[in-house]
């Protein structure tokens, strides 16, 4: 298992992680919306480029990248990356506004690159809620608040969502054919999903009621990431993969 990016795919993480960044304002005025303008579909494009066959480590680690900032980001580019229609002016579920995840979920139900970057997304969104709940508790500790009690939770969820980064990397570093591949995958996609629940966890006891305010950054995070946990999350045919993979026959 891969536990550290090269230097060069580290500084291509780093260049996402701030592209992914310039383009969060944008994306904020679209979840209001229910679209994705050009323009900001142009700007992840530059993030996430299509994806070569059968996915790769560099992929996943762009797609990731950008959902820590917005999972509907993420999954739109997984989709324009793989050549499906990412896009709807019409809001399917009420997290992901502006993504055509219906037409996404038919299109790819059969594609392991599709599958990685569902997990992807997962992992970014929990790492997007941990680096919510570190800045409440620096931002409460610089008010001068008492020790936080939840930082140890706070510190599990981000054990956990690098635990999950690491079998999303070993996953996508396997290929897409076979099933050691299938049972890699499936033990990527449960831990995300596992990771990810700890993670709004975490965050919602460090940043408060405010973090429920709609149109907050944590809001639409915790909207978003639910919804793909819930509607592309698959944890029972994950959970199936991995039977088969590892239980007798």
């Amino acid at each position: 298992m891969t536990f550290e990016l090269d230097t060069d795919a580290a500084a291509r993480q780093a260049a996402a992680d701030a592209a992914a960044r310039a383009a969060a304002a944008p994306a904020a005025a679209a979840d209001a919306a229910a679209d994705v303008p050009l323009d900001v579909r142009t700007a992840i494009r530059a993030i996430v480029p299509a994806a070569p066959a059968g996915a790769s480590v560099d992929w996943v680690v762009a797609l990731e990248t950008l959902a820590a900032v917005s999972p509907a980001l993420a999954i739109v580019a997984a989709g324009e990356a793989l050549g499906g229609a990412a896009v709807t002016t019409v809001a399917q579920w009420p997290g992901l506004r502006g993504v055509d995840v219906d037409g996404l979920r038919a299109s790819f139900a059969a594609d392991p690159s599709w599958h990685l970057a569902v997990t992807a997304t997962l992992v970014g969104a929990g790492r997007g809620a941990v680096e919510a709940a570190v800045a409440a508790l620096k931002a409460s500790r610089a008010a001068g608040a008492a020790a936080q009690a939840g930082q140890p939770r706070v510190a599990d969820a981000a054990t956990a969502v690098d635990a999950s980064r690491l079998l999303l990397w070993d996953a996508a570093g396997q290929g897409v054919a076979g099933e050691t591949t299938g049972v890699a995958r499936g033990l990527a996609r449960l831990h995300a999903l596992d990771a990810l629940t700890a993670a709004l966890a975490a965050a919602e006891a460090a940043c408060g009621a405010e973090s429920f305010r709609p149109g907050m950054p944590l809001e639409r995070l915790r909207r978003d990431a639910t919804t793909v946990a819930q509607v592309l999350g698959e944890r029972m045919a994950a959970a199936e993969a991995v039977a088969v993979g590892t239980l007798p026959a």
